[in-house]
């Protein structure tokens, strides 16, 4: 009686198990190399989406991630709280972007664009800048979170942005939540 009790415990176990596969529960966890690349697939689709070339052909970006930019269910209530927990983990520290963040158009680092230009109207050059956050991610890596910002001289704004990760393997934008507005 023991065995056929324990072989349908055994038989219920293993068809448990395959069922929460099939439904995506047990994915394998991604490695930081995986994390990593679609981390940049999502800045090449929110920056490319709104990179605007400047006189000189580049874009002014912010040559490290935001910190300290909380996102919370209150202004994001149509989104997991889990992949809110993990864009919120991910953001607690500011980290250099890579140089070779290819967008097909020069990327001119905030720092440098403050260094070599030539501003003939005013003491003061501002450009045109955007800046990104880290990215969050569920734990398939096919739903993402990430804050943008993009500054010029008299106008800003900064956007939440919920992506998800189409069936060609590109990330596309699913809805926007605006953060503020100058």
């Amino acid at each position: 009686m023991n065995r056929i009790m324990l072989s349908l415990l055994i038989l219920g176990s293993v068809f448990s198990i395959a069922s929460c596969d099939s439904l995506g529960f047990l994915q394998p966890i991604p490695s930081l190399a995986e994390r990593e690349a679609e981390e940049y697939a999502v800045y090449r689709t929110i920056i490319g989406e709104f990179a605007i070339e400047g006189d000189d052909g580049g874009l002014c970006i912010e040559t490290h991630t935001l910190s300290g930019v909380e996102a919370s269910p209150d202004i994001l209530p149509k989104l997991d709280l889990k992949l809110i927990k993990d864009y919120n983990t991910q953001n607690r520290e500011s980290v250099p972007l890579k140089p070779e963040l290819d967008l097909g158009i020069p990327l001119i680092p905030l720092g440098d664009f403050y260094a070599h230009s030539k501003c003939e109207f005013a003491e003061v050059c501002i450009c045109d800048f955007q800046a990104v956050s880290r990215v969050g991610f569920n734990a398939r890596l096919n739903k993402a979170l990430i804050y943008w910002e993009r500054n010029a001289p008299l106008a800003g704004r900064g956007i939440f942005f919920y992506l998800v990760k189409g069936n060609d393997g590109n990330w596309k934008i699913e809805e926007e939540f605006l953060q503020w507005i100058s």
